[in-house]
């Protein structure tokens, strides 16, 4: 049973108390319910573009992050004269690299 009168244009202000109750009835009976699923969290990978961005990240000077760069113990793309580092990947290598180098 429709509610008469009432347009998508009425203000919720104008209705009774009864339209309402009505309104939502009807919602409840056109639309099943259904589970929403969520999806699960994406991790947005962060990009460094710049060697003084890596040694800010690295917490060392830019003259030593152009050597680590140099040396191939940091995964990086170049393209054209741009070095782009994925800071995950950058963190990773640091972690796996850590203690390497040392004298014992």
């Amino acid at each position: 049973m429709m509610i008469q009168n009432i347009t998508p244009e009425t203000p919720i202000a104008l209705l009774t108390v009864g339209q309402l109750r009505q309104l939502f009835s009807e919602m409840q009976t056109l639309q099943p319910t259904t589970q929403v699923q969520t999806e699960p969290a994406r991790t947005e990978k962060k990009y460094l573009y710049s060697i003084k961005e890596l040694a800010e990240l690295l917490n060392c000077s830019t003259v030593t992050a152009m050597k680590l760069k140099q040396s191939g113990k940091l995964p990086f793309r170049q393209i054209g004269r741009k070095c782009i580092f994925e800071v995950d990947a950058v963190l990773g290598a640091m972690h796996t690299n850590k203690g390497k180098g040392q004298k014992s």
